[in-house]
């Protein structure tokens, strides 16, 4: 499938029969979670990647909204990162991502309810930065006291217990890109004030789905950068 993210004018790949296909851009936080869910649960499916700032015509009809990430299979569309994660747990029950456990469940949809409200507000401010912002850095060390406590009280290695699973998934891209933020000056969490979070950092980096999906933190910072601009890079940078 299509490696190069396909732009206005470009034609969309004839769509096989029973073939999953994820619509992706290789550089989104979103679209990533269901890359990494395709790739933990082994589900197999071809990519095709799209310019998401100059946008093909057919991508319209894919989703009208024309975000990453979009699942299709035959006459079958699902799309928003968070529902395609939930519809690829559903449909391929192997290694499951979701706790059988109701508690569990609502504990879990809890964190990401939190993640999604408190620190991704901050995280956009501090990744649209330039330069070294000592106030904004804060507030957004202090909306991530919030998940070094839950970490705490599940008193677990990862968000899943003892593998990963869709909240860890849900979180990690963002992580993955804390340090290309300018307002870090290109260092990591301070592993004083979140040890378990800086722990769960490392595990992740180890997990195999996110070794093989990673981008190094200069590429992302210079992706990041770059898309700010009128003129954003998309394949040149891989």
């Amino acid at each position: 499938m299509s490696k190069k993210h396909l732009a206005t004018g470009d034609e969309c790949p004839p769509l096989k029969k029973d073939t999953l296909r994820v619509y992706n851009m290789r550089f989104c936080p979103y679209a990533q979670r269901a890359i990494l869910t395709l790739q933990a649960k082994g589900i197999p499916h071809e990519e095709v990647r799209v310019n998401t700032r100059k946008k093909p015509e057919w991508f319209f009809d894919k989703n009208p909204n024309a975000l990453v990430p979009v699942l299709e299979i035959n006459d079958k569309i699902v799309f928003e990162s968070a529902i395609c994660c939930e519809y690829l747990d559903e449909v391929y029950p192997e290694n499951p991502m979701t706790s059988k456990d109701p508690y569990q469940r609502a504990r879990d949809k809890m964190s990401v309810n939190y993640f999604d409200g408190k620190v991704m507000s901050v995280y956009w401010k501090a990744a649209s930065a330039k330069g070294k912002d000592a106030e904004l850095k804060e507030d957004f060390l202090k909306k991530l006291d919030g998940i070094e406590e839950d970490l705490k009280k599940r008193n677990t290695q990862y968000f899943g217990g003892e593998k990963p699973n869709w909240v860890d998934i849900h979180m990690w891209p963002f992580f993955e890109r804390i340090e290309g933020l300018e307002i870090f000056g290109g260092s990591c969490l301070p592993s004083d004030r979140f040890p378990l979070l800086s722990d769960w950092v490392a595990r992740m980096l180890e997990y195999q789905p996110v070794k093989e999906y990673i981008l190094p933190a200069e590429t992302l910072k210079t992706w990041n950068a770059r898309y700010r601009t009128e003129t954003p890079i998309f394949d040149e940078l891989l």
